[in-house]
């Protein structure tokens, strides 16, 4: 059976990129939580769709893990641990090197949440990312929208749920001061004073690629 599933994954990644609706597949990563059948395609929502590009966001929370390492007032999203790894261990790890070249490297403002102690920081080129307060709005503006299961991988490794596999998931824009950074929360709504170094937030990532010609 693990054989099979392996073979699937693998035809899978093979087939040229298919919009089902408002998801997409692209990538693998482990997701249920049993390595020894490989990892398994990841399913994106596609929030926007341009003439050229299109942007992607994992449908589900793939993994669980701190927004910086470090507990202090200087942390901006541009030097948080969470970006490194986005673009480092996961775009390696997700994206074979074909996937990888329809990735496209995009200028990200970071602004804090108005109103808020925090200060705006610097604009960023990432290739993956998280969404920030404001982008979640204009995507996901129903709170039912925003809520995010968690694959059974997040939840081994720690994410927070509750009486379903609902999680919360960190968004890129500082919280009510430099130590705190906003996320969604399980039902959908929001919350900005997390302490940057909390180890129970969901991973969504985002990215946009380059749509090929039909």
């Amino acid at each position: 059976m693990h054989r099979l599933i392996s073979m699937l994954v693998l035809l899978l990644c093979l087939m040229p990129l298919t919009i089902h609706g408002e998801t997409m597949i692209m990538g693998t990563y482990e997701q249920d939580n049993h390595p020894e059948n490989g990892p398994e395609p990841i399913s994106w929502i596609i929030l926007d769709r341009q003439e050229d590009r299109m942007l992607l966001l994992s449908e589900y929370a793939l993994d669980c893990r701190q927004y910086h390492v470090k507990y202090n007032n200087q942390t901006f999203y541009e030097n948080c641990a969470l970006r490194s790894w986005l673009n480092d261990t996961f775009y390696m790890e997700a994206f074979s090197s074909e996937e990888r070249t329809r990735i496209l490297q995009t200028t990200l403002a970071n602004h804090r949440k108005k109103g808020y102690a925090s200060k705006n920081g610097n604009d960023t080129e990432d290739l993956v990312f998280l969404l920030s307060f404001d982008e979640c709005e204009q995507y996901l503006p129903e709170k039912k929208d925003r809520v995010c299961e968690a694959t059974a991988y997040a939840q081994a490794q720690g994410v927070r749920t509750k009486s379903s596999p609902a999680c919360p998931w960190w968004l890129r824009t500082s919280g009510r001061r430099q130590h705190h950074a906003a996320c969604v929360t399980l039902d959908g709504g929001y919350y900005d004073f997390f302490d940057i170094t909390c180890p129970t937030n969901g991973i969504r990532p985002a990215i946009w690629i380059a749509v090929t010609a039909p």
